[in-house]
């Protein structure tokens, strides 16, 4: 063994017992020591760097093994709590992101095309929660490793999140006195969606581990994606469905010099790509003097949300 060797070797071995190994959490570190060492020195030698050199020049910029693992220790994780309370830290955080991504699904329902300010604002409420509750993802800066100060933060959260989506916001003055309680909201209904996707930004930041880091994104982009991959295979499904629908009406309004009823549409038009569409028409005109009429499906997703194709050519979500 070459003295570059027993230099590395006892250099990880002196950490190892700084960091009060060896035990999993120990382990862990070491192996990411060595990771970035043996990078930085693959790297001197692409450069040229002889292999003895390479090593001495990584050693040197890590510094001391006992100073090293102090600035490691306060990067790692606290002792865990007792297993029931992992197991219910745990529980809760998954149903609190289960619960976001049904909400995002809820609402990506209610309209037509992709807004991000919905999906925004949930993320913002229960991503940061969901990470925070979760045992070892966050821990620096979290005063939520309590599991009392959690449980209070999990609540006040919920009724924000339930509240804000089940609540008017009414006046008690009169016209003359009446404060704009409607316009503020408004300004504050602008900003909040980035406010809060920010800080679920920031808590994914806060996560120490690089890995854990990217899986939490992969998994949250991943899931998003998901969610309105469904809605947008449903809308083009419906876009080619109502393209075929106006098609038949202009064809029986060409023929009969009128447009059809509903009953003539439910009994007559045969579908291509989905069924239950149904057919209104309405007394209003159109610009150029011709009955204006809509087609309506109610989605797959949510039954008591509609997509709606208008006469003028324009489309859009019903709740």
């Amino acid at each position: 063994m070459s003295d570059t060797d027993n230099r590395v070797q006892a250099y990880f071995a002196t950490l190892e017992s700084a960091l009060g190994g060896p035990d999993e959490q120990c382990d862990t570190v070491l192996a990411e020591v060595r990771a970035d060492l043996e990078a930085q020195v693959r790297d001197a030698m692409a450069q040229g760097t002889d292999r003895e050199e390479a090593w001495a020049q990584a050693l040197d910029s890590v510094g001391e093994p006992a100073a090293l693992a102090v600035s490691m220790r306060s990067a790692l994780p606290p002792a865990p709590p007792r297993p029931w309370v992992q197991l219910m830290r745990s529980v809760l955080a998954v149903l609190v992101a289960g619960s976001g991504l049904l909400v995002i699904f809820t609402w990506r329902s209610a309209d037509y095309g992709f807004d991000p300010l919905m999906p925004s604002l949930i993320l913002g409420l229960n991503l940061p929660l969901a990470l925070l509750l979760w045992p070892g993802v966050v821990w620096r800066w979290n005063p939520l490793f309590s599991t009392g100060t959690a449980a209070l933060a999990l609540l006040l959260i919920v009724g924000l999140d339930f509240g804000a989506r089940n609540s008017t916001i009414e006046s008690a003055f009169g016209p003359e006195g009446a404060v704009p309680t409607a316009g503020l909201f408004d300004s504050l209904w602008t900003y909040l969606p980035a406010v809060l996707a920010g800080l679920a930004l920031l808590t994914v930041v806060m996560i120490q581990r690089g890995g854990q880091r990217r899986l939490v994104l992969a998994w949250t982009l991943g899931l998003l994606a998901a969610i309105e991959a469904v809605h947008q295979v449903e809308e083009a499904l419906f876009r080619a469905e109502a393209q075929h629908a106006v098609e038949w009406v202009e064809a029986r309004t060409t023929t009969r010099g009128a447009l059809p009823t509903s009953e003539e549409f439910a009994d007559q038009y045969e579908p291509r790509w989905l069924s239950r569409l149904h057919f209104y028409t309405s007394p209003a005109q159109e610009p150029d003097g011709a009955p204006s009429f809509a087609v309506f499906w109610s989605r797959a997703t949510q039954n008591n949300h509609e997509l709606i194709y208008h006469s003028d050519g324009t489309i859009t979500g019903n709740d």
